[in-house]
């Protein structure tokens, strides 16, 4: 894993963290989604370990994501959100896998029900208003105006 975290990272720090974000999350849904169905035991492997850079890799990139989204005046407060909320998904998760199992009676409801999550993800990502100004390099808010700075 840290070797898919690493090079995700690396092509989202060439300028394409959306992009790369977005990607990790719906490869990660793939492979969670192929996983389910009769496959050869060494593809079986790769596909864990793709499900694995999906989840795990795109993770870092959700919080970079994060940062360059919420203008300075909100970083701390944003950041807090955005890791709480990541954390109350961990916690939650094995409940989540369980009452799936339990619900659909079958051992690849867990492959779909965390497919699910990855592709919201990827949709959360895709929604997220550009945090720069790309015409000037300025943060900007939601509203196009300039966040309020520090006076020191």
């Amino acid at each position: 894993m840290p070797i898919g975290s690493i090079g995700l990272s690396v092509l989202g720090d060439r300028g394409h963290l959306r992009a790369v974000t977005i990607g990790g999350f719906l490869v990660g849904a793939a492979a969670l989604l192929a996983l389910s169905t009769h496959q050869p035991r060494p593809l079986l492997l790769l596909l864990s370990a793709v499900a694995g850079v999906g989840s795990m890799g795109t993770q870092s990139l959700v919080v970079a994501c994060m940062a360059a989204h919420h203008p300075p005046a909100l970083h701390g407060t944003g950041m807090g959100f955005t890791l709480g909320l990541g954390r109350a998904g961990a916690i939650v998760g094995p409940s989540y896998l369980a009452s799936a199992v339990a619900l659909f009676t079958s051992p690849r409801a867990g492959f779909y029900a965390f497919a699910v999550p990855a592709g919201l993800g990827a949709l959360a990502v895709l929604l997220l208003s550009r945090s720069r100004d790309h015409a000037t390099g300025s943060a900007v808010t939601l509203a196009g105006l300039e966040p309020l700075r520090e006076v020191t």
